[in-house]
């Protein structure tokens, strides 16, 4: 009916029927009608003009949230993002903002429109805050959500527009980062890291790197905002009026001309910036250091090195604790790279390195940025040598820690020579060094095109040791896919006993579909042609969208034609996607549309497809609520993979308390969430110190499922953080007392290794308690507890104190934990922390082959530095302890690589 009244313009018979929909039959007028049916009409007889639109739904008795969030729906799903935009600003109602998140990326993605997707970022922003602030008013219990939700909101809708895109738009994302930083919106660092991974190194520019640490700083302020606080600040004529008006009586100007300094570095304008400095200094005014650094920076970025350097010597000579962040000087090596003197930029970092401590500064996104641009210019140059100096210099001197983005440059320096043997070579040492896959997907292109079969294998092979064998062919599938060789990704794709990964099918997709990558959907389709463990009726809907978002109807009608011959049943989700583009084009539909599914007449059917009907289109909130009203026989009936899917979102989003509820209900219905989503549902009610709801999931659970949640080290840190850390130690105390010989195994299975780590750490005061408890738990045969009160004093390198437990307790056992100490160790690179563990060991009646991982340990770190020749010198002395196959064969391979390198002989050891 509303249909039919809209083909004749008839506006106010559409309310009439919303209206008797709620008056007469007492029906709730879904979102759905509205956001399908409803709204397009209306919206197109009001003249494209929204407030008539929600003015009318009004006058029918529609909710202001319903009609705003439906109209919402319907302005993206047409790419209208600016409407959208102003009514999102100008309706203050309560709506959840990730329900948005696909249409406004799809809508983005058509549009380009980077200003009002930044208003709708910012919009989206503070609707998740006041979702906060209302669950804090309802006593809802997480109180960090209103603040840490609607970052990750604002993150994850940056990362969604380079998710997958292979061919990005720089300009594009320019623009993106430029209006983020006009509406004064902010990213985690975190954040930044993955989009740049995702971005890529060749699309890095100094622009991108640059607006990317504003938005991590913090301290990004909207245009509104940046007026008034210049306002407040004083213009530079203000200032300058007044220094000239206190010359002119004789008064000081020290504090005019600084805060004038100040000005001129915030407005970029070097020369006069410049020009007050050294006014100042002539004048031997004392200038604060940050304000200096200040300057430093404005000079870096302008590359005025002489100047640069200049400010920097006068920085030292005036104060010795004052240290430069660290990302300006690895800003200020580059320029000085960019000068060809290398040597002088080492110098300058290794100098700047020895002046701090390793806790002094935190790495942060500004800091990888830098020192990303400086290797990426180094690999650009097709420098391998002096590439490979700069690395060593940094990750030696702590300002990069090892992953595919920093690792990428070593990688990316060879393809731009073209030499693919060596770029090769390098990644296998990368591969086998630190487990590391830097640059694959475009090294594993680059060999396609070269036709490489052996060095093909060869990557696919160090793959499957990173990735696992089937996600390592699957991406050999889409590289092949990508290149035009449908041949060899389908031979891939027929390998007996590949499982299948529809998820990874649909993610292609998705992105060639986003990217309008018409060729390498229409290899997708030609390489899983009847095969009949992938379903092509998923691919063929996304190469449908891409031909009508290139309104290619000829091709569109193809497709279609095409699957009636190689007997392919279209989808009823095809054909009406087909049939209602063909209508916008004019043009004969030459099938009968599927008619949109008619709900069962049952009630209770019809609870379930409205509940499933809510999930499929992302209406969690209303899931929710259907799933609360169901009758406790309905919700059995409800799928496990539904459920979880619901209870994803939740935990997405914040909700807590609702998390808590919908898991403990799929536990009494024997439903146990997927693996991955029951442990991010347990570890945020652990951060929540919930201890109540993990109690009441633990009758629920069997030995299996504590094991993979790790419950009891979960139990252990909920009490540490809700304040409880002294109740659990008298759990522990009174469950060892209370053991009888059968519940040994049990009771040391359970104890919460590294949860207790921290809670040691945290509460010195129950140190002494925990060693009464170690004692009770010893006399049972369980060393587990001692060796890890062992294990914390070395960490905390309390040496004497460890020594104590290890003298008093351990020493004359054949077996204790050592490796967490190892790893640790080696994380930090911490070599006093390995050799202490060496040393304690040799002492001991542990098993001498069981020395090899933590003899392994000390080369490894001795390697890492650099320290080949005393990584030998170590193992020739460990002789007499270990042999040198007891040596890890990941230390082994890797010290022989790196003694080949150097020339250096093993024969000895």
């Amino acid at each position: 009916m509303i249909v039919s009244y809209g083909k004749a313009g008839n506006s106010e018979g559409i309310l009439d029927v919303l209206r008797s929909m709620s008056e007469k039959f007492s029906v709730v007028v879904q979102e759905e009608t509205l956001r399908e049916y409803a709204v397009p009409w209306l919206y197109k007889l009001c003249l494209k003009n929204s407030n008539d639109v929600i003015s009318k739904l009004k006058s029918a008795g529609i909710p202001l949230e319903s009609s705003v969030v439906s109209l919402l729906h319907y302005l993206l799903s047409e790419n209208n993002i600016k409407d959208a935009v102003k009514v999102v600003k100008k309706y203050n109602v309560n709506y959840m903002p990730n329900s948005l998140r696909k249409p406004l990326l799809q809508a983005y993605r058509h549009t380009g429109d980077a200003v009002s997707f930044a208003g709708m970022m910012h919009a989206m922003y503070i609707a998740t805050e006041n979702i906060g602030m209302r669950n804090v008013n309802s006593n809802f219990i997480d109180e960090a959500f209103p603040v840490l939700d609607r970052f990750e909101l604002v993150g994850q809708l940056l990362l969604d527009t380079v998710s997958g895109v292979r061919n990005v738009n720089v300009s594009e994302v320019k623009k993106l980062l430029e209006a983020m930083c006009s509406q004064g919106l902010v990213i985690s660092t975190s954040t930044a890291e993955r989009f740049v991974e995702q971005l890529g190194n060749a699309n890095m520019t100094t622009e991108i790197s640059n607006l990317l640490e504003k938005l991590t700083s913090g301290v990004v302020v909207s245009q509104e905002q940046r007026a008034s606080q210049g306002m407040a600040f004083g213009s530079e004529s203000r200032l300058t009026n007044l220094v000239n008006n206190l010359k002119a009586k004789g008064e000081p100007t020290h504090t005019a001309r600084k805060r004038l300094l100040n000005l001129h570095c915030k407005n970029q304008n070097l020369e006069k910036a410049n020009a007050v400095w050294q006014e100042l200094v002539n004048e031997d005014v004392g200038i604060g250091p940050g304000l200096t650094a200040q300057l430093i920076d404005l000079n870096v970025s302008n590359e005025n090195l002489e100047t640069a350097l200049k400010v920097l010597k006068w920085l030292e000579n005036q104060t010795n604790d004052y240290i430069v962040n660290r990302s300006k000087i690895v800003k200020l090596a580059t320029l000085l790279v960019k000068n060809n003197d290398l040597d002088g930029a080492l110098t300058l970092l290794r100098d700047q390195a020895q002046k701090r401590t390793a806790t002094t500064e935190e790495k942060n996104y500004a800091l990888s940025s830098a020192c990303r641009t400086l290797l990426n210019y180094l690999a650009d140059q097709a420098d391998v040598d002096n590439l490979r100096k700069a690395f060593d210099t940094l990750l030696q001197n702590s300002y990069i820690d090892i992953n595919n983005v920093m690792l990428g440059p070593l990688i990316k320096v060879h393809i731009v020579r073209n030499d693919l043997d060596s770029a090769m070579k390098e990644f296998e040492k990368l591969c086998n060094m630190y487990r590391c896959t830097p640059m694959k997907n475009e090294l594993t292109c680059k060999l396609i095109e070269a036709e490489d079969a052996v060095s093909l294998q060869k990557i696919t092979d160090l793959s499957t040791k990173v990735h696992g064998e089937v996600n390592s062919l699957y991406d050999l599938v889409f590289a092949f896919v990508e290149c035009g060789r449908v041949r060899q990704a389908r031979k891939i794709l027929e390998t007996p006993g590949l499982l299948v990964r529809p998820e990874r099918v649909h993610l292609a997709c998705s992105r060639y579909s986003q990217e309008g990558m018409v060729s390498s959907l229409e290899g997708l389709v030609e390489a899983t042609k009847s095969l009949s463990h992938i379903d092509p009726s998923n691919i063929y809907l996304h190469l449908l969208k891409t031909y009508c978002q290139k309104n290619d109807s000829e091709n569109a009608l193809g497709l279609w034609v095409k699957m009636q011959e190689e007997n392919v049943q279209p989808t009823d989700e095809f054909l009406r996607f087909l049939g209602n583009f063909l209508k916008e084009q004019g043009l004969p539909v030459p099938f009968v549309l599927p008619e949109v599914p008619i709900q069962s007449k049952t009630n209770e059917n019809k609870v379930i497809e409205n509940f499933t009907t809510a999930l499929q289109e992302s209406n969690y909130s209303k899931a929710l609520e259907i799933l609360e009203s169901m009758e406790e026989k309905l919700k059995c009936q409800v799928s496990k993979e539904k459920l979880s899917s619901l209870l994803k979102y939740l935990s997405s989003s914040g909700q807590r308390e609702e998390v808590s509820k919908l898991l403990l209900l799929m536990l009494q219905l024997n439903k146990q969430p997927a693996t991955q989503i029951f442990k991010t549902v347990v570890n945020q009610i652990t951060s929540a110190g919930d201890i109540l709801t993990l109690n009441l999931i633990n009758e629920y659970l069997d030995e299996s499922a504590k094991k993979t949640i790790a419950y009891d080290n979960n139990l252990c840190r909920a009490h540490e953080i809700a304040g409880a850390a002294s109740e659990y130690l008298h759990t522990l105390d009174n469950e060892v007392t209370n053991a009888g010989p059968s519940d040994v195994e049990a009771l040391a299975g359970k104890f919460p290794k590294s949860a207790m780590l921290v809670l040691l750490k945290n509460h010195p005061e129950l140190h002494s308690h925990y060693q009464i408890i170690c004692e009770k738990y010893l006399k049972k045969g369980i060393i587990v507890p001692m060796s890890i009160l062992w294990i914390y004093h070395a960490l905390e390198h309390q040496y004497s104190v460890a020594d104590e437990v290890w003298n008093k307790y351990l020493i004359r056992l054949e077996s204790v934990k050592y490796d967490p100490v190892c790893r640790f160790a080696l994380q930090r690179l911490d070599l006093p922390l390995a050799t202490y563990v060496v040393e304690r060991l040799k002492e001991s009646n542990i098993i001498k082959s069981s020395h090899g991982y933590a003899h392994s340990c000390v080369v490894d770190i001795l390697l890492t530095n650099g320290k080949i020749e005393e990584a030998v010198e170590f193992v020739k002395k460990s002789k007499s302890v270990i042999s040198y196959e007891n040596l890890t064969n990941a230390t082994r391979k890797r010290l022989e690589i790196l003694t080949k390198e150097r020339g250096i002989s093993l024969e000895s050891s």
